[in-house]
């Protein structure tokens, strides 16, 4: 009858348990929006930069098969 039950938190615990748990929400450009810190909300409308820069294919260097080819 004075048992604690195995699934009982240790006093420590128990007070920890009772205190919110704060959760920090971030969007998932690393910032907040325009309109939350002031900025110009039209700044966020255009699409983000591509991370890498695509070759023209026509800059790449001819293989033997397509030297040949008339186009």
């Amino acid at each position: 009858m004075g048992e604690t039950p195995k699934t009982a938190l240790p006093p420590q615990d128990r007070a920890a348990s009772l205190l919110p748990t704060p959760v920090l929400m971030q969007s998932l450009m690393g910032e907040t929006t325009a309109v939350a810190h002031g900025g110009d909300p039209q700044d966020r409308a255009a699409s983000p930069r591509p991370r890498c820069i695509a070759t023209p294919y026509s800059l790449l260097p001819k293989t033997q098969d397509e030297s040949s080819s008339p186009f």
